[in-house]
């Protein structure tokens, strides 16, 4: 799938790959993979969007590469999702005046700023964290 649609060409560790939750269900069950370096997720998740512009309609509607979080940064992101949705809200309800401007440049920031320092390890190259993990 990476060598179809992707630049990079990770090494995947077929031993520690596995599906996540039971068969059978409505959704597709999820992929666990485990790849052979931290240097080779962090490539992966970074170019992990352009997914979004394959020629393949299935992988462009339904493929997503995502990294192994612990519950604590799950909810974070969960909560930080929200938080922009609202300022998307907010921002298309009312037309921007330049004080809303920089109230949403000052809140983007302030997603950036607890991005990197609740996910360093994708924020970094060479972590000494395990971040070959993902789900």
């Amino acid at each position: 799938m990476c060598e179809a649609n992707l630049p990079v060409k990770p090494h995947v560790t077929s031993t520690q790959c596995r599906r996540l939750g039971k068969p059978g269900g409505k959704r597709p069950q999820l992929l666990r993979v485990t790849l052979r370096s931290d240097e080779e997720a962090v490539n992966l998740l970074s170019v992990a969007r352009q997914l979004r512009c394959s020629d393949d309609e299935a992988v462009r509607s339904s493929v997503y590469i995502n990294p192994d979080l612990t519950p604590a940064e799950i909810q974070l992101a969960y909560e930080q999702r929200e938080r922009r949705r609202r300022l998307k809200a907010r921002s298309e309800v009312s037309r921007p005046t330049e004080s809303m401007s920089v109230e949403l440049q000052s809140d983007h920031a302030d997603l950036q700023a607890d991005y990197a320092l609740n996910f360093p390890k994708l924020m970094a190259t060479n972590g000494s964290e395990d971040t070959s993990t993902l789900s």
